[in-house]
């Protein structure tokens, strides 16, 4: 079950919380990692962060993309990456697709990753090759790759 982490977007919580707060725990009282998907997005709070029990924040691709760009953008990733280090929560950045976007956000202290600069979608044959070789992978409680994750 450590192996396994479960993403889940705000909207499963929406209209339920403490259903969904109680099926989280247990999820995680079996081993399996909980990742709050999208976070920043649609209706998250900072709430959800106090309420349910997860283990990884995932920044949205929407920040991501603009980063070099836009201030602001930059401003919401630095405080996201900041909560979650408060919150003992993994951090990571999705839709990584430019080598200034990784070099930033390893400057901000994003190590985790997501996005066609770190490896594209495959088969799930070249998937197994990759992780047998253990070449590029880390063991953890999530597969690092060059210090970030694939997509």
């Amino acid at each position: 079950p450590s192996l396994l982490e479960l993403e889940v977007t705000e909207d499963i919580v929406l209209g339920n919380e403490a259903r969904a707060q109680s099926t989280f725990q247990k999820i995680r009282n079996l081993g399996v990692r909980i990742a709050f998907d999208d976070f920043g997005t649609d209706y998250a709070s900072l709430t959800h962060l106090k309420k349910f029990p997860m283990d990884v924040l995932k920044i949205d691709r929407s920040f991501v993309s603009e980063l070099r760009h836009k201030r602001d953008d930059a401003a919401i990733v630095r405080a996201t990456i900041g909560l979650s280090k408060e919150f003992g929560l993994d951090v990571i950045a999705e839709g990584i697709e430019e080598p200034q976007q990784l070099n930033l956000l390893r400057a901000l202290g994003c190590h985790l990753g997501q996005g066609y600069l770190l490896a594209r979608p495959a088969p799930a044959d070249v998937i197994e090759s990759l992780l047998a070789s253990r070449s590029l992978v880390q063991p953890g409680p999530t597969a690092e790759i060059g210090g970030f994750v694939g997509s």
